[in-house]
């Protein structure tokens, strides 16, 4: 029930998301055709689809910790790295577009709330002259993902195991990001916690992008606070993923557009 409603959420975002022509603000202009859009689109990165493909025949057993949104309860299961690489780890598509929105802001320095199994967190760190800091909270996928990056030769990725809470603090007193990735805790109060830890710490340059922004009736309602805070300025709804800047010489506008 729940995927056919997805479905049908999915198909009304479609009909009302607008595509190149009917955007107005030249930045945002800019931003579907390099990004969304491109003529030109990059190669897929293949010692990391190669990777992807391996994991997601790969039937080990790997004990999960889930930490609650509280941070003050957990609950442990066991699960397939092939599960966690279908359900937890972004699709190409989406990873593709962490890349190249990580090239359009021209980001140096990325933090990734949510590292998983680090396919999101090498496509972000595709450029070797940019640090990503990413940060998971089980141990165990930690390890795999510290694996993974030793394996395909990412020595641009700073990996921290723990809580949010704890190892943020820690993160953003030695750097200012400039693209922030929060997928992490998907429930309303945890991700407006964590976008307002970031904002502690961030440019009119950084831009943030929030994963499942329409997972639930709880993530629905953090978005749409994130889209009226007085820091952000565009935002724009591609269904699965929110993205908005801080930049102060845009003009506070919403869009959802095609993708």
């Amino acid at each position: 029930m729940k995927r056919i409603l997805v479905r049908l959420q999915y198909l009304w975002y479609w009909i009302k998301a607008s595509n190149a022509h009917g955007l107005h603000s030249p930045y945002v202009f800019d931003f579907y055709n390099r990004v969304l859009h491109p003529k030109n689109k990059k190669d897929a990165c293949y010692p990391i689809e190669n990777l992807r493909k391996s994991l997601l025949q790969n039937h080990q057993i790997v004990q999960v910790t889930d930490w609650g949104a509280s941070s003050k309860e957990t609950k442990t299961s066991d699960k397939r790295i092939s599960t966690l690489a279908k359900f937890a780890a972004k699709p190409e598509k989406y990873a593709r577009l962490l890349s190249r929105i990580a090239d359009f802001c021209e980001a140096k320095v990325v933090l990734e709330l949510g590292t998983s199994l680090g396919i999101s967190s090498m496509y972000l760190a595709s450029d070797k002259n940019r640090l990503v800091y990413t940060v998971e909270g089980c141990p165990n996928i930690a390890a795999l993902s510290q694996a993974h990056f030793l394996k395909l030769g990412y020595k641009n990725i700073r990996g921290y195991t723990g809580l949010f809470d704890q190892v943020l603090p820690e993160i953003l007193s030695e750097t200012r990001a400039d693209l922030i990735f929060i997928d992490g805790d998907h429930r309303k109060e945890a991700t407006l916690h964590y976008f307002d830890m970031c904002l502690a710490k961030v440019s009119s340059k950084t831009v943030i992008i929030f994963d499942d922004i329409n997972w639930s009736a709880g993530m629905k309602a953090a978005w749409k606070e994130i889209q009226k805070h007085p820091k952000v300025t565009v935002s724009i709804d591609l269904f699965y993923i929110g993205i908005v800047f801080l930049n102060e010489e845009l003009s506070k506008q919403r869009f959802v557009l095609r993708f």
